[in-house]
Parts: C-alpha cells; structure tokens; sequence
C-alpha cells in the first residue's frame, strides 16, 4: 500500500472520529430532565432559560406546563393524560416541555418584578412563574399547558386544565 493511501485512510479515520463526536456533542445538547411519574418518564425541563435554550438548539416548539407540587391531583391529571402514546410521541418528536411548578420557593436573587397578580415584589421562583402564567394567559389554574416562542409569546391557544385526549391531540398537532 502507498504512502499516499495510508494519508487517505488515517484522514477517514479521523474525519470519521470528528463527525461521530460531533453528533454525540450535539445528541448531548439536546437532553432534558427527566422527571419520573406512576404514568412512565418524562423529558422536562424545571428552568424556563435552559429549556428555551435548547429549544432553540434542537428546533423545537416549547411546551410550558404549569403545575404544583403541592397539588397531586393536578400533577396527576397531567402526566396521565400525556403518557398516551400518541401524545407522548408527538412531544418527544416536537417539543421541549418545561415544567413550571407555581410553588417552587427557591428564593431569586433579583426581586426588581413586581406581580401583576399582587402588585408586590416577585420573590421566588413559583412566584415568577405564577406571574409568567398569568401574563401569557390571563388565568391562574392549574394544570395549564401553552405553547410558546422562544421570546415567550403564545403560539396557539392555551390548554386549561379539564381536557379529553382528543382536545390535547388537536392543540399539540
């Protein structure tokens, strides 16, 4: 075999080597939480930056869920009703879902927002997302699914929380 070939083939190889590494890197980008549930796992995000980042990275919509905690018939509700199959296979195909639970009480370190819902000081993280909710929507129930753009602006009408398969079918479609 010629120098020449052995040039060629050790090139491959390493061509090979940077487009599988590159492919892993960006599989890599485009991973979420999950969040377990009695329904099956989920792919979630629970911070609103890192999931629209990677929206934006994976060309994907972006599904808010707003929810609670506290609140087990709700995340109940949620999760059963997004473990169908074709549903759970249409949001694994299009959507980063972000998960916003509206009781989270991890404390911000900027409290300069004031809530339309109170008029007082936004403090901590359930508290923005309450907000976020209710400036997208103008509701405060939950469950409460919205698709959204990268800027946070509805893409569609919302989901309230009383919905039949048919009904989230049609929104996330």
């Amino acid at each position: 075999m010629g120098t020449n070939k052995i040039y060629v083939i050790i090139l491959l190889l390493i061509l090979t080597n940077l487009v599988s590494n590159c492919n892993r890197i960006n599989k890599d980008k485009c991973t979420t939480e999950k969040i377990i549930t009695r329904y099956g796992n989920f792919q979630a995000y629970r911070s609103l930056e890192d999931g629209i980042r990677i929206a934006n990275e994976c060309k994907k919509e972006i599904l808010l869920i707003f929810s609670c905690y506290s609140c087990y018939s709700a995340k109940d509700l949620e999760w059963a009703q997004l473990s169908n199959t074709r549903i759970k296979e249409i949001l694994d195909k299009k959507y980063v879902i972000i998960w916003l639970p509206v009781d989270e009480h991890s404390i911000l370190k900027d409290t300069s927002l004031t809530s339309i819902l109170t008029k007082k000081k936004i403090k901590t993280l359930g508290e923005k997302f309450r907000d976020l909710q209710y400036r997208l929507s103008g509701t405060d129930f939950r469950p409460f699914y919205i698709k959204v753009d990268a800027s946070l602006r509805p893409s569609s009408k919302s989901l309230p929380s009383q919905f039949t398969e048919k009904q989230v079918l049609d929104f996330l479609k």
